[in-house]
């Protein structure tokens, strides 16, 4: 049973985490959050922005070192 009586805050997508667990994710006007296997909620950054499509580039450290 979740811990917070659970409004009807809109999905705004689904996020896979480590355990392979898909999660939902709401948007409550202040923050984004899922719910955890405990019934609460864990706010973050739980989708990349639409207007940053590329993702960062990551460099090996010892790369170009030469």
């Amino acid at each position: 049973m979740a811990r917070f009586p659970m409004k009807h805050d809109p999905g705004m997508g689904r996020c896979q985490f480590a355990d392979g667990a898909m999660r939902p994710v709401y948007d409550d006007g202040k923050s984004k959050y899922v719910i955890d296997d405990d019934g609460y909620r864990v706010y973050g950054v739980w989708l990349i922005p639409e207007d940053e499509p590329d993702l960062p580039l990551i460099v090996p450290a010892d790369e170009g070192m030469q």
